[in-house]
């Protein structure tokens, strides 16, 4: 949504936007955001700006917003390279576990500011016989972003046949 420029032809943004020719009021632009839509106005001193940070049509929680988004991809970034290693080979005794815990929970640390709450679990309750007898290796860290917000669990998945990442919203915490 968007207000046309003087010329009639939005600015810069594509023509696939929907044009809004009308100043939004707050109550519209709150119904934008409910919706799941990024409102953007034409503001007469900085231009085209989107007014609102939802990045998702999925889910209602504030992990659709584009702050909270971010540090999750960069959660995700950190622990897939820096923490779970390459599994093939590996043990899954308790001490790789131990330490791929320990490894985790210094990533989350750093992210420790900007977050409400985080667990990290990576032991035999999600390390399982039968995850072990199909040469995997679990990680489950989960992190809620406000303190209004669900916790939305990262559940890492290795095995020979690479990395897998599952979010699954924690309904129980």
């Amino acid at each position: 949504m968007w207000i046309d420029d003087e010329n009639g032809l939005g600015g810069q943004l594509g023509s696939a936007i929907s044009k809004f020719n009308y100043p939004a009021t707050e109550t519209q632009l709150q119904a934008f955001d409910a919706a799941h839509l990024n409102p953007v106005v034409m503001d007469p001193l900085y231009g085209a700006m989107i007014k609102s940070q939802r990045t998702t049509l999925q889910g209602s929680g504030d992990y659709t917003y584009i702050s909270n988004s971010s540090l999750a991809d960069y959660i995700l970034n950190l622990i897939e390279t820096q923490v779970i290693p390459f599994q093939i080979g590996k043990p899954n005794d308790q001490q790789h576990r131990d330490r791929v815990a320990g490894q985790a929970e210094v990533v989350m640390s750093v992210v420790d500011p900007y977050v409400t709450e985080w667990v990290v679990k990576c032991d035999a309750d999600n390390n399982t016989a039968a995850i072990f007898s199909a040469k995997k290796f679990v990680l489950t860290i989960g992190v809620k972003f406000t303190p209004t917000s669900e916790m939305i669990d990262f559940i890492f998945i290795n095995g020979p046949q690479g990395l897998s990442i599952t979010e699954v919203i924690n309904k129980n915490v």
